[in-house]
């Protein structure tokens, strides 16, 4: 598996060019609240979460899924994909050198620069209202872990690079809908049964990074939310390699 790493990191690095993207699209998305006013008047380290909730939480999802999924999508696009197989290589080792490279190199880049970003607002204007930073840097980290394992997978399910349109629905469009139907279905649900259930929620676990204390279950869902659907994506993409046949 070493060697299908090390050919999932050139790729990375010399064959798509994404890796630009990556840097561009995430710095783009850290700078975003900068363009609100910040809620106290001046941009603590706290200010920035709340803001960047409001302004930019809608695209780490979307954007960064996607992202992941094109590092994964190129070599479907050009052919090259299927040598893996051709190779004699075992699927398992072909999916799992993609999410071991990809994953870690998409969502350590997002959590750095956005942690180094809180760093610098924390020590030039304090961290404000919010306590326990790590945490909420941590709760990112994992949702990153999420969205980036589906943006691989997708793409690896389907064999082809429409599937970075697919991780772009599912968390742009297809967990809108589901949200929706649970606060409609649950309307009479107490605050705290309703808040336990949309836990299940990417974009729900990324506003609880601006609770005054978040919840040991929201760990758990996110935790478990990952596991669950990416063991699905994998099934899928296990299947797809097994049937050997590539767009």
């Amino acid at each position: 598996m070493n060697r299908l790493m090390k050919a999932e990191w050139y790729r990375a690095r010399k064959s798509s060019g994404v890796i630009k993207w990556l840097f561009f699209i995430t710095l783009v998305v850290l700078a975003i609240p900068f363009l609100d006013d910040m809620p106290d008047g001046k941009a603590t380290a706290s200010s920035y979460i709340f803001a960047f909730n409001q302004q930019a939480c809608v695209f780490i999802p979307m954007f960064f899924s996607a992202l992941a999924g094109a590092f994964v999508g190129i070599p479907f696009t050009n052919k090259t994909a299927m040598y893996e197989v051709m190779a004699g290589n075992k699927i398992s080792r072909i999916l799992n050198s993609k999410l071991c490279v990809i994953v870690p190199l998409v969502s350590l880049t997002v959590t750095c620069l956005f942690s180094l970003l809180l760093g610098v607002l924390g020590i030039a204007n304090g961290s404000g209202s919010l306590d326990n930073l790590p945490l909420r840097i941590l709760l990112l980290f994992i949702i990153l872990l999420h969205v980036t394992m589906v943006g691989v997978l997708a793409v690896t399910a389907v064999r082809h690079a429409v599937g970075i349109v697919l991780a772009f629905l599912r968390f742009g469009m297809l967990e809108g809908i589901a949200i929706t139907w649970i606060s409609i279905l649950f309307e009479d649900a107490s605050e705290t049964t309703l808040q336990k259930i949309s836990g299940w929620f990417v974009s729900n676990q990324i506003f609880a990074t601006t609770y005054d204390k978040i919840p040991d279950y929201m760990f758990t869902e996110a935790i478990l939310g990952l596991v669950i659907e990416v063991v699905f994506w994998y099934i899928l993409s296990y299947i797809g390699y097994k049937k050997k046949k590539f767009a």
